[in-house]
């Protein structure tokens, strides 16, 4: 995928130099800061296997794709934590409440001989 930083691209190269002449490296390396979107180079040193790849974008939420032309971020409304922490001892209670049954289902004392 693409990689911009300096140090990302540095550790891809420091990869490379124990896998392939300097010359397939060096031209994978310089096109890293231009891939597209969704573009990438694939890579298996044991299957002989370089390729440079277009992925599909994502079909759910794209993290990376800009909002449309006059559109704006929705906003989400605010968590209600103290009700979140109700819901959560609820559950956990349930939870312990399951366990403790499960427990005496299988416990040795309430099987019959």
């Amino acid at each position: 995928m693409r990689l911009i930083a300096a140090q990302d691209r540095k550790a891809i190269e420091e990869w490379i130099a124990d896998q392939a002449d300097k010359e397939t490296g060096k031209d994978i390396i310089a096109s890293l800061p231009s891939l597209k979107a969704g573009e990438a180079w694939c890579w298996s040193p044991e299957a002989h296997f370089l390729k440079r790849v277009q992925f599909p974008m994502p079909a759910t939420y794209d993290s990376s794709k800009p909002l449309a032309a006059g559109r704006t971020a929705k906003r989400l409304s605010p968590i209600d934590v103290e009700q979140l922490q109700e819901k959560f001892a609820r559950v956990k209670t349930e939870a312990e409440a399951r366990t403790r049954r499960s427990c005496r289902s299988v416990s040795p004392s309430s099987s019959s001989s």
